[in-house]
């Protein structure tokens, strides 16, 4: 509607005065006398011509005679601009009237003019106006409105028939537009100028009639009338025109009709009395339901005011449709000095604006506009740009783009420069592009201005400030929107906020905004926190935005200065917690420096992060610690995604106490950018360390442990391992693997209990002494050690094991001990000699299995105990007390944890030995061999060599006794004297209980047959052996030789029962065997005899002790002859030698090697003992020597180990000196002679026998109450 009236104001004016200027010019040009006859034509068309600057161009030429005069037509008339090739004006005919009374008075202008069938163009220029199109550029020729106003004074009427006036431009629906017919009618009359006119065209047009009076100049007038009716002008054709918008095609739009009735009055120079009437129908879109505009009616009142030359309008009605205008008022001033226009319009709703605004922006299909204009103006003047204020409130603007309000200000345009001042705000802002969620808004103040200019737009923010209950924010800045570049800025915005996680929660996340991911990480990394001050310093081009490599004129800094901030950096890293300190960003460089904060507990010193690039944001910190606690510190890494790597080793580690810390870490913040790295150390004072692979913790450690991506590193740490002192080295190995290599000083047994973790503590009872040993093991990442090795060479420490294993604490022998890290099993490699694997079960051992010099050696996939290998001597004994103990331990150990492991067993084993010893008993190149039984629980033991050949086996039923089985083709004994006895000179008295530790109920059932039995260089024929087990004890049934030195047979019972003991024997054997007896028994030989017969009945009494020599009853028969009693110490064979006599040349400082080399021959011994209670009493004891007969008759007490016996030697001639030859060798008298002498106080010739008592224990026993007898 605004933009229709002023064009068809313009359209009207302009062919008006296009008439009215065309009929003066050429009426004044025209001298009709000298025109009368047609030759004149072209003279005529010269004369008009030169009168407007054109050429004409006259078809043809009539002279008409009317009753008023004369009138002079003119024929197809064409009227070009010099210079133009086609004509501005066109007319079909051109009639001129003449007055007689006129022509009489000598005037020879027409008075009248009729235009019929004119014909030209109008064409919009740029600045909007109307030109007559092939006249020249606009301005060249001013109007000359004095001419006009001489025209129409001379005029006595003009007249325009059927016109046709063609519109070109822009604002015209189509781009051009023909008004076909165009009538129009001026005459003058008594009150002046009076004129009418009516027009219909395009049916944007409708059709407008037109009149009016006039009276005074054109341009003064002093008083006129003007009636104008328009009605069906399109304005959706003129708004579509104007917009190009395809919104409002004819086909999605209708309506929009205008009518408009225009009543003007004109007195004394000034608007009296004037009103105009609009409608305008509602318009309609065919998506909308409701109209897109009502219908709107409205009255518009002017006159003149007070103030002179200045015109007041005012609304009388202004209707619509829905009554959306019932509060609005306009009104308005017109200056006619300074013809300044001033619109005014009160109570508009927001909201009517936007409907139609809609179908030009569809971005504003779903907006919502609610609230008021308090006060619109609008001010149109001549060449000055148009201005527009208005005052508004309650303005809320809801759309996908965003919401905001009420909001109340101020805004003012004037030309291309805008400015809008807020004074209040409320409600709530959402800009979900440039801000995440709502934002409850306390205030609004400052101003935005924006200008265009002749490259683009400005944008400035003059103070703008908005304060809310999350955040006050202040901006200052300007933005430049190029219409060929890239928009530029220059920005300061200040910032503070109570609670910064709500601000930051703001920050928009839009994918096509710069700096995705610090936009991403910002909100989520600051969890807590109060933002004292923040400020954004931004200037340059936004196309090169963040200004990472900044020009001269560029820069983006943002600085955040905050306390009490919580930054979650990364998920599921440790977060800092109540930090104070300040972020900023420069570009895409972002640093944080943080005067103090806390990490799981721990407070930090000062620290500094930095990401480098904030589109690839690496975020980098370093920060230190002091005097925390070391677990927490470590916690960083257990509690972090570096948990996968270092989580399970800090858990292994346990790592406490107090220590200090320096921590570098590289955390990228986004997928995609490479791992994190950490780098630091921990300097320890004290602390302790704990690990499952340790036998318990590692105190007061002191000293610095390095930590990177690739792990833990240390040199030197100290500490104390269950007392003993330990230095330890930490080195990061390949597969995310931890070293731990430790060294210590280790003495046994006082720190047994710190090896014991490693070793079976049966194991460590063998050594003893000090050394240095070495321990060093991996931790994985999942936590759990590798393999454990310790090495060492054993200097300083004693190993008391069997041959061939033993060694002196000086001797040096490599050790290398590996124990599995699951606890499995331990293997040890010593002296390169012997190899021992175990396997444990719950730290127990279930399979121990050794290799002696010969690692290639297969065991025996089974649980139990195996020996193999080979060994020039090996002590079997030993070993067998060695295994036998360690056995014992682990059934032990099952026994007292209840737990239901399966015991320690002996499995079997591949023994060579050169030699095999069993005490002073040994065997030669003999080849042991032990595997189980498949058709029985046992063992079957192959003996292979030269002297011994067979094999037995040993089973045991589930539930039952052991038995032994033994086949043996060959069995060769060799002895060697036994070593002194172990009980001299320790001032105790051994124990009368005979194998203590033996339980009858324990032994074996056994058959045992030799078929040649070998004892050194005495063949013993065949031996047989055969004990049962009996539920309450053992019986030997019978022990056979024959065929060999010796025969004979031996039985016996041994029985516990109710806790008391009972055991009996009985034996007989007789042959010359007798020596080797004594060593295949283990006792040294004391005799020798060509011929022995032994015949003993033994029993021992009930009792709760055991075999208790004290309890020992029976008798012995001894018959021997022609032997030797050798002169050697009988030690334990007192007990079954009964008669000792090699005691009486010793306490007589004698030497029985003068007589007999290897001791006393004799021809005959008989004896006799009766044994009560563990004495053997001696009736009748006679010995027969070549040269003496020795009777001996008295106690021997086997319990106590003392004598009671009288001695006495009688000769078998009759002089003194012949006891001294042939107890004493001869003339061999010397010092032993002086001793006898001085003992019987007589010269020793004048005896004929001796006799003395032998009295006390079997180790120092005296000679007392000699005699002898002449």
């Amino acid at each position: 509607m605004p933009a229709t009236r002023p064009l068809l104001k313009r359209i009207l004016v302009t062919t008006l005065a296009g008439v009215v200027i065309l009929a003066g010019l050429l009426v004044g040009g025209v001298r009709l006398v000298d025109h009368l006859m047609p030759r004149y034509r072209d003279a005529l068309a010269e004369r008009i011509g030169s009168r407007i600057d054109a050429d004409i161009d006259i078809a043809a030429i009539e002279l008409r005679w009317q009753w008023r005069g004369p009138l002079l037509a003119l024929d197809d008339v064409a009227i070009r601009r010099h210079g133009q090739a086609d004509p501005a004006v066109t007319l079909d005919r051109l009639d001129l009237h003449f007055s007689f009374s006129d022509l009489l008075e000598g005037g020879r202008l027409p008075d009248g003019l009729v235009i019929a069938g004119a014909e030209l163009a109008l064409q919009q220029t740029d600045d909007g106006r109307l030109r007559l199109r092939h006249w020249g550029a606009a301005g060249e020729t001013p109007t000359d409105w004095r001419r006009i106003e001489a025209a129409r004074e001379m005029l006595r009427f003009v007249r325009v028939d059927g016109a046709r006036i063609h519109l070109i431009g822009a604002a015209i629906p189509g781009g051009r537009a023909t008004i076909d017919p165009f009538d129009a009618r001026l005459r003058r009359a008594a009150d002046g100028l009076r004129w009418n006119l009516e027009a219909s065209g395009p049916n944007w047009l409708g059709q407008v009639a037109a009149r009016g009076r006039l009276e005074g100049a054109l341009t003064d007038p002093v008083d006129a009338d003007i009636h104008v009716d328009a009605d069906g002008i399109d304005t959706l054709a003129f708004a579509r025109a104007r917009s190009g918008s395809a919104a409002l095609e004819a086909d999605r739009v209708s309506g929009g009709a205008l009518s408009l009735s225009l009543r003007g009055r004109w007195r004394d120079r000034a608007l009296a009395d004037s009103s105009a009437d609009i409608a305008l129908s509602a318009i309609e879109a065919d998506d909308r339901e409701r109209p897109v505009l009502p219908g709107i009616a409205a009255r518009l009142e002017a006159e003149t005011g007070p103030t002179p030359g200045r015109v007041r309008m005012t609304t009388t009605k202004l209707t619509a449709d829905d009554g959306a205008l019932t509060d609005a008022r306009l009104t308005g001033t017109f200056a006619r000095e300074s013809r300044r226009l001033e619109l005014t319009a009160r109570g508009l709703p927001l909201a009517l604006a936007l409907r139609p605004a809609r179908l030009r922006f569809d971005r504003l299909a779903d907006t919502r506009i609610d609230g008021r204009l308090d006060a619109f103006t609008l001010s149109l003047a001549p060449d000055t740009p148009p201005s527009l204020e208005a005052a508004f409130s309650g303005l809320t603007v809801d759309d996908p783009a965003g919401h905001a309000g009420p909001i109340s200000g101020h805004y003012r345009q004037s030309g291309d420069v805008h400015r809008l001042r807020f004074d209040q705000a409320g409600g709530r802002l959402a800009v979900p592009r440039f801000m995440r969620g709502e934002l409850a808004i306390d205030g609004l103040g400052g101003a935005l201005a924006w200008q265009r200019a002749d490259d683009g737009w400005t944008i400035e923010a003059e103070k703008l400030e908005l304060t809310s209950g999350e955040a006050d924010v202040g901006i200052d800045g300007r933005l430049r929107l190029p219409d060929e570049a890239a928009p530029r800025i220059d920005l300061i915005a200040t910032a503070s906020a109570p609670d910064a996680t709500r601000l930051l929660a703001r920050i928009p996340q839009a994918e096509d905004l710069p700096n995705q991911r610090l936009r991403d990480w910002l909100p989520r990394a600051i969890t807590a926190g109060h933002l004292d001050a923040a400020r954004l310093e931004l200037a340059g081009p936004l196309d090169r935005f963040p200004f990472a490599d900044p020009r001269a004129d560029e820069r983006f800094h943002l600085e955040l200065e905050g306390h009490g901030v919580d930054v979650t950096y990364k998920p599921e890293w440790p977060p800092l917690e109540d930090a104070r300190g300040t972020l900023t960003l420069d570009g895409d460089d972002l640093r944080v420096n943080v005067a103090e904060a806390t990490m799981l507990g721990v407070a930090l010193g000062p620290s500094v992060g930095r990401v480098a690039d904030v589109r690839e944001p690496i975020l980098q910190v370093d920060g230190s610690v002091s005097d925390a606690r070391a677990e927490r510190m470590l916690a960083f890494l257990a509690r972090s995604p570096l948990r996968e790597r270092f989580g399970k080793l800090v858990e292994a580690l346990q790592v406490s106490g107090p220590a200090d810390l320096g921590l570098d870490l590289t955390i990228p913040l986004k997928p995609g950018l490479g791992e994190p790295e950490v780098a630091g150390h921990v300097d320890a004072h004290g602390a302790e360390l704990q690990h499952a692979a340790l036998p318990g913790p590692v105190t007061d450690i002191r000293g610095r442990i390095d930590f990177d991506a690739q792990g833990l590193t240390a040199e030197g740490l100290t500490g104390d391992l269950l007392g003993v002192a330990v230095r330890t080295d930490l080195e990061p190995r390949p597969g995310a693997r931890q070293h731990i290599d430790s060294r210590a000083r280790i003495a046994l047994p006082a720190d047994a209990d710190a090896l014991a973790h490693y070793l079976p503590r049966p194991w460590l009872d063998y050594a003893e002494g000090a050394t240095a040993l070495r321990v060093a093991f991996d931790v994985g990442r999942d936590g759990g050690p590798s393999d454990i090795h310790a090495t060492g060479d054993l200097a300083g420490m004693a190993l008391n094991l069997p041959t061939p294993m033993a060694k002196a604490a000086k001797t040096p022998a490599p050790l290398d001990i590996t124990i599995a890290g699951d606890g499995s099993r331990v293997d040890v490699a010593y002296d390169e000699r012997l190899d021992i694997g175990v396997r444990l079960a719950g730290g127990r051992p279930t399979r121990v299995q050794s290799r002696l010099n010969d690692p290639g050696l297969t065991p025996p996939d089974t649980d139990g105990v195996w020996i193999g290998g080979r060994a020039d001597t090996v002590d079997g004994l030993g070993w067998f007390y060695l295994v036998r103990n360690l056995l014992t331990a682990a059934e032990d150990e099952t026994a007292n944890t209840g737990d239901e492991a399966t015991e320690l067993a002996f499995i079997g084993g591949d023994l060579r030995a050169g030699e095999l010893r069993v005490d002073n008993r040994y065997y030669e190149n003999v080849h042991v061999r032990t595997r189980p039984m498949s058709d029985a629980p046992g063992w079957r033991v192959d003996l292979d060599g030269p002297d011994t050949r067979g094999q037995f086996t040993w089973t045991q039923p589930a539930g039952g006794r052991v038995a032994i089985d033994g086949d043996l083709a060959r069995l060769a004994i060799h002895t060697r004297p036994p070593e002194p006895d172990d009980d001299h000179g320790d001032g105790q008295t051994p124990s009368p209980v005979i194998w203590p530790e033996v339980d009858p109920r324990e032994l074996p059932g056994l058959t045992v047959d030799v078929a040649s039995l070998w004892v050194d260089d005495t063949d013993f024929g065949r031996a047989s052996l055969s004990a049962a087990t009996r539920a309450d004890g053992w019986q030997l049934e019978r022990l056979a030789l024959d065929d060999g030195a010796l025969t004979g047979w031996a039985t016996g019972r041994w029985t516990r029962a109710d806790g008391r003991t009972r055991a009996s024997a009985e034996t007989r054997f007789e042959g010359h065997g007798l020596p080797g007896l004594f060593g295949t028994l283990g006792y040294p030989p004391t005799v020798r005899a060509e011929r022995a017969r032994v015949h003993a009945q033994l029993e021992i009494a009930p009792n709760p002790n055991g075999l208790d020599l004290r309890a020992l009853d029976g008798g012995v028969n001894l018959a021997l002859d022609n032997g030797t009693l050798l002169s050697v110490d009988p030690g334990a064979a007192r007990v079954l030698g009964l008669v000792n006599l090699y005691v009486l040349p010793r306490r007589l400082q004698l030497d029985f090697r003068d007589v007999v080399d290897q001791g006393l021959a004799f021809d005959s011994i008989r004896a006799h003992f009766d044994i009560d209670d563990g004495n053997a009493y001696g009736d009748g004891v006679r010995i027969e020597t070549p040269s003496s007969r020795i009777d001996i008759e008295g106690r021997i007490g086997l319990a106590a180990r003392d004598y009671d016996e009288r001695v006495t030697i009688v000769p078998k001639v009759g002089s003194g000196v012949a006891i001294a030859s042939t107890v004493f060798g001869g003339p061999i008298v010397g010092a032993a002679v002086l001793a006898v002498q001085e003992l019987l106080k007589q010269p020793i010739q004048k005896f004929s026998s001796i006799g003395y008592t032998l009295k006390g224990s079997w180790d120092d026993p005296q000679i007392a109450e000699p005699s002898a007898e002449q």
